[in-house]
C-alpha cells in the first residue's frame, strides 16, 4: 500500500493524542428503514436482491407509461439523521456529546433512546423525519419525508435552550457539529445564530458541518448559505465536509469548475476563506486547509454490508482525529478508516477497533 507507513504513523500518533473532548451537535433527526430491493423471489424467507442501482432505474425506466410493482426487505430500523448518526459515531470514540435536534416532541422516539441514553444532556422538542434507505452494492437512494423538520430554526430552539445556558455550552466545547442545512428550512438563521454568540466568547472553537445533498435547492439559495459559512468562520475554524456530488454542487453555486477533487477542495476553501474543506467520494478522500492539501486512497470494499451513515462515519472519524490533535491530511486516515469499519461492521468503531482497523489495513490483513 502507497501510504502504509504514515497510515501506521497515524495510528500511533492517533492513539496518543486520544481525549474525551465535549462536543455540541445538532440539528436533525430520522428514523432510518434499511431496505433491499427484492430481484426475484425464492421463497417466503429467500430472495434475490437488486445489487445495483442501475437494475433498480431500468425497472422503473421500463415501467414508463404502464405501471410495475416492486417488493422492499426491511432489513433494520435504525436511528437516523446526518446529526445523530455522526454524533453517536462520535460517542463510540468515547467524547462527550450534548445533542439538539428532531428527536421527539412529547417523548423520544424510541429508535433514539439508546443514543440519548448515552449523551450528556438532549434538547429535542420536533418530531424526527423518516427515510427509507434503499441500499445497493454501489451506493443507496434516500427517500425522506420531513415531518417537523422546518420548524428547527433558532427562534423556536432558544425557547427550549436559554441563550444564556447555550454561550455556557460553547464555553466549555471543543467542537460544534452543525448538519442538514437541506432538510432544515431554518438552517441559515442557525447558521446566523451561532456567529451571534460565537462573538460573545473568548475560545475559537471547531466547527464540523455537514450540509447534507442540497440537489433539491436553487445555485442562489447553496450561495447564500455558503457565505453564511464564511461570515461563521469569522468567529470559529470552520471545516466543510462534502461528498463527490455536494461538492460539484457548491463549486457551481460559487462559480467555480475545478475537475480535480483536491483542487476542487482548495477552490471552495479559498473563495469562502473557510478554515477547511474535505470531500470525500468512495475511493478515498481530499482535504484543503491554508496550509496543505491532500488526497488520500481509502479501504474500499465491493460488498459494503451497509452504506447508509458510510459519510457521517467518515465524518465522525475525521472529527476524531481533529480532536486528537491531527493534522488535516492525517484526519483522513481516521474519517476513511472509520467509515471503512462501519461499512463492514455496520457499526461505529471505539478507539481501540478504529487503531486495530488502520494497522489491519496498512498491513493489508483487512477481510471483506
Amino acid at each position: 500500500m502507497e501510504n502504509r507507513e504514515f497510515v501506521i504513523q497515524t495510528a500511533k500518533k492517533f492513539q496518543i493524542g486520544k481525549n474525551s473532548a465535549n462536543v455540541l451537535a445538532g440539528f436533525d433527526g430520522f428514523v432510518d428503514e434499511i431496505l433491499h430491493v427484492i430481484k426475484q423471489r425464492i421463497s417466503p424467507t429467500e430472495y434475490k436482491r437488486m445489487e445495483f442501482m442501475k437494475e433498480f432505474s431500468q425497472r422503473i425506466a421500463d415501467a414508463a407509461g404502464f405501471s410495475t410493482n416492486m417488493e422492499y426487505a426491511v432489513q433494520e430500523i435504525r436511528l437516523g439523521g446526518n446529526g445523530p448518526l455522526l454524533a453517536n459515531a462520535l460517542l463510540c470514540a468515547e467524547h462527550k456529546m450534548e445533542y439538539i435536534g428532531t428527536l421527539g416532541k412529547d417523548s423520544i422516539h424510541p429508535v433514539f433512546q439508546d443514543f440519548c441514553d448515552k449523551c450528556e444532556k438532549i434538547t429535542t422538542f420536533l418530531n424526527p423525519g423518516s427515510t427509507d434507505a434503499i441500499e445497493f452494492l454501489d451506493g443507496k437512494v434516500m427517500m425522506s419525508r420531513f415531518a417537523d423538520l422546518e420548524k428547527m430554526n433558532f427562534e423556536n430552539l432558544l425557547k427550549y435552550y436559554p441563550q444564556d445556558e447555550l454561550i455556557s455550552t460553547l464555553e466549555k466545547s471543543e467542537l460544534l457539529v452543525m448538519t442538514d442545512w437541506n432538510a432544515l428550512a431554518g438552517m441559515n438563521s442557525i447558521y446566523d445564530g451561532f456567529a451571534s454568540l460565537l462573538s460573545k466568547i473568548e475560545k475559537q472553537i471547531k466547527i464540523f458541518i455537514d450540509l447534507a445533498d442540497p440537489s433539491k435547492h436553487s445555485l442562489e439559495e447553496i450561495k447564500e448559505a455558503m457565505w453564511k459559512l464564511a461570515n461563521l468562520n469569522k468567529q470559529a475554524d470552520v471545516m466543510l465536509g462534502l461528498n463527490e456530488n455536494e461538492s460539484k454542487l457548491i463549486a457551481k453555486s460559487l462559480g467555480l469548475s475545478e475537475d480535480n477533487i483536491v483542487q476542487r477542495a482548495e477552490a471552495i476553501r479559498s473563495t469562502l476563506q473557510l478554515f477547511g474543506v474535505v470531500i470525500h467520494p468512495i475511493a478515498g478522500a481530499a482535504v484543503a486547509v491554508k496550509e496543505d492539501k491532500y488526497w488520500l486512497d481509502g479501504p474500499i470494499t465491493d460488498k459494503p454490508k451497509l452504506s447508509t451513515g458510510a459519510g457521517d462515519n467518515f465524518n465522525a472519524g475525521f472529527c476524531n482525529g481533529w480532536l486528537a490533535g491531527l493534522s488535516a491530511r492525517e484526519c483522513l486516515v481516521t474519517g476513511v478508516s472509520t467509515s471503512g469499519f462501519y461499512v463492514r461492521k455496520c457499526h461505529s468503531p471505539n478507539h481501540k477497533e478504529l487503531i486495530e482497523f488502520m494497522n489491519n489495513w496498512a498491513n493489508d490483513l483487512l477481510l471483506d
